[in-house]
């Protein structure tokens, strides 16, 4: 079956191309051209805009980086719903507002198609080896159109109903969980170190006894080692996922001060120009000065 995937940047690049590993006639759209080389080496065939896409396909996935360009790729001169046709499936990927979503679902649905959406939790290097855990949601014919070519990317799919909405609140809130750790290490490695301790011995006790977690053990490593170049997930777009996680909260009622002091955290990082950094260079801030 012909496939179109749209965005490749740390995170699409890998996942298109487990695709084409696993035997997907590719169709490839990305807005800085030079990025579509290895996937065009690789076989795909890369189309000029994105509605192109589904003049040869049914079905379209894209990992975008922020709710701005999902709404641009789908509504914008040139998107996808230019040319969607009934039946169509528009799988996002993408770590978004759920309101956006639902919004796009609602548009979706006036042309008789399907938007889903498959949030992944993993970074650059879990993509590579089809590692990450999915998280789908949306109409139950077209998820099981979707998740042989899901199967291709990820390690387990977990599915969240029929609202694609669902799929990036659950998203977003655990992307906050995972901030909340980084922030966790940060301050107990600080305290260990301060006081005689070797952060990579209580590391170790930790992730082999009570925090026997991916989480803990990589970002561990990385914040003991100050391992912040290359970023597996920017700063900035750490801010954008605890900002959408806050919006929620506040639409819902809450009042969320752990959240709010991380989104200082991030804001204080970005401000001494470390926004492009790894976004667990917060814990930077926990350190004596």
């Amino acid at each position: 079956m012909i496939i179109g995937f749209i965005g490749l940047g740390k995170m699409g690049t890998p996942i298109a191309l487990n695709l084409l590993e696993g035997g997907v006639d590719l169709r490839v759209y990305n807005r800085s051209k030079p990025k579509l080389e290895p996937l065009i080496l690789k076989g795909a065939k890369a189309v000029n805009q994105p509605k192109d896409l589904f003049n040869e396909t049914n079905l379209v996935f894209s990992m975008l980086a922020n709710d701005e360009a999902l709404i641009d790729v789908t509504l914008g001169d040139g998107g996808l719903l230019e040319t969607i046709q009934p039946g169509g499936i528009h799988v996002s990927l993408s770590t978004v507002s759920p309101e956006t979503i639902k919004k796009l679902a609602e548009r979706h649905h006036e042309k008789k198609a399907t938007l889903l959406t498959a949030t992944v939790f993993g970074r650059p290097d879990a993509a590579e080896k089809k590692q990450l855990w999915v998280c789908l949601a949306g109409e139950s014919q077209a998820k099981q159109i979707a998740e042989p070519y899901l199967k291709m990317i990820g390690q387990k799919i977990y599915d969240f109903g029929v609202h694609p909405e669902t799929a990036n609140m659950v998203k977003i809130s655990g992307n906050f969980l995972i901030l909340s750790v980084i922030e966790m290490l940060s301050e107990a490695f600080s305290v260990v170190k301060e006081n005689g301790g070797r952060p990579e011995e209580f590391l170790a006790l930790m992730t082999e006894t009570i925090f026997p977690s991916p989480v803990f053990k990589n970002y561990g490593k990385i914040i003991n080692q100050e391992e912040f170049i290359p970023a597996g997930f920017q700063m900035k777009l750490g801010l954008k996922d605890l900002s959408l996680f806050l919006g929620l909260a506040e639409k819902s009622g809450l009042d969320l001060s752990f959240a709010k002091a991380l989104r200082e955290r991030l804001e204080k990082g970005i401000k001494n120009g470390l926004e492009d950094l790894d976004w667990s260079a917060i814990s930077l801030f926990s350190q004596k000065p």
